[in-house]
């Protein structure tokens, strides 16, 4: 046979095919697929449309068939072709009919969800959960306003669905707020729907809702919310969830670890707005010394106490006269629970917090020239 009539035939093609083809089915755990990726990550591919779909299918490291590995390989194949090209396709082709089926169950479902039990379920075979994975993918390799304001329309979606579906649209948040957010009108237009379905994930609370699942859910929620009242809003929306919180701890008080969080969030919740917490600050101070001279709180979870003051602290921190004039409940709250530590010989909680709240309030009256009045009312705590 000459030269000319040999077949032209490249030996890796058929190998790169089959690598793709084990990519496309998605019922795997993760490991399946990661020999696979790591050879394509070692081949010479100039990517077209499908094979840039199949890839972009694992790009998300937290649906139940990616992981972190495979995500990181997914990247480094694609950023070794030139899709710039293949994306306007990808969308249109991949993404957009995806987001509208979603959006069409959405309206399907709305009438017959409540907030707390909807009917959408995430575990349906009728939601395609890739669609999350193909988000990833376009916030990964292309992040302008367009794709931003497509990738919140699917979030705010995801949001109206079960539990599992608000976790994954929270990480997707998550990830799309790390790449900065763009303030344009088409992006500040979905702001209030998606702050609205944000909200509601913190109505996810025990006893309604499994706990393990509901701290899951609030603990990724609450940040997300944070970061989108920190950009497109301003100090009331804090004083809003300040509100949730408070309604929130009344409601979880037999769940101590919620509990604790919760004080947490009331904690940055107070250092994000300062002064103006005085809009909420009797009904903190009520709840706060209501926790402090919670008996049981004292037998069973005296670390709510210690949280709860500290929280005080954070506010007497707060230079503003109209704190002082909480002076008469708080040192009534510290001399009930110091009469109870020193009865019952507590030894779980350390006086020096008091102390410290004590010291905060004196500096105050010093300031306000209340110090007489101060000094009388500290003789009901043998200070």
């Amino acid at each position: 046979m000459k030269i000319e009539e040999l077949p032209d035939v490249n030996p890796n093609q058929d190998n790169i095919a089959e690598n793709f083809d084990k990519l496309k089915e998605l019922s795997h755990p993760s490991n399946h697929y990661t020999q696979a990726l790591a050879n394509l990550n070692d081949s010479l591919i100039n990517l077209n449309l499908q094979q840039l779909q199949i890839l972009s299918l694992h790009s998300n490291p937290n649906l139940s068939w990616s992981s972190v590995q495979n995500s990181k390989l997914v990247i480094s194949i694609i950023g070794k072709s030139n899709i710039s090209s293949l994306l306007p396709q990808y969308i249109n082709v991949y993404f957009r009919p995806k987001l509208l089926e979603i959006e069409k169950l959405v309206k399907l479902g709305q009438k017959k969800q409540s907030t707390l039990r909807p009917r959408l379920s995430f575990r349906e075979q009728k939601f395609d959960p890739s669609i999350l994975a193909q988000a990833w993918f376009l916030v990964s390799v292309k992040n302008d306003s367009e794709i931003q304001m497509l990738v919140l329309l699917l979030i705010i979606d995801t949001l109206k669905f079960d539990i599992d579906a608000k976790l994954q649209a929270c990480k997707l948040l998550e990830y799309l707020q790390s790449k900065e957010i763009q303030k344009v009108p088409s992006i500040q237009n979905l702001i209030g729907p998606l702050r609205q379905n944000l909200i509601k994930c913190l109505t996810h609370l025990p006893s309604i809702t499994q706990e393990d699942e509901s701290l899951k859910l609030l603990t990724i929620a609450y940040p997300c919310l944070y970061q989108v009242d920190r950009k497109f809003g301003n100090n009331l929306n804090f004083i809003e969830i300040i509100g949730q919180i408070l309604s929130s701890i009344i409601y979880v008080n037999n769940y101590p670890e919620i509990v604790i969080f919760l004080l947490n969030q009331l904690s940055i919740c107070i250092e994000e707005i300062k002064l103006d917490v005085l809009i909420n600050i009797s009904k903190i101070f009520y709840l706060l010394n209501n926790i402090i001279t919670n008996i049981n709180y004292l037998e069973q979870q005296p670390k709510i106490i210690i949280k709860a003051i500290d929280v005080v602290n954070e506010i007497l921190s707060i230079d503003n006269p109209m704190i002082y004039t909480f002076v008469y409940d708080i040192i009534g709250a510290y001399g009930i629970l110091l009469k109870r530590i020193k009865k019952y010989e507590i030894k779980s909680i350390d006086i020096s917090l008091i102390q410290q709240s004590i010291t905060n309030l004196k500096r105050l009256a010093l300031k306000y020239d209340k110090l007489n009045e101060f000094d009388e009312l500290c003789t009901y705590i043998d200070q």
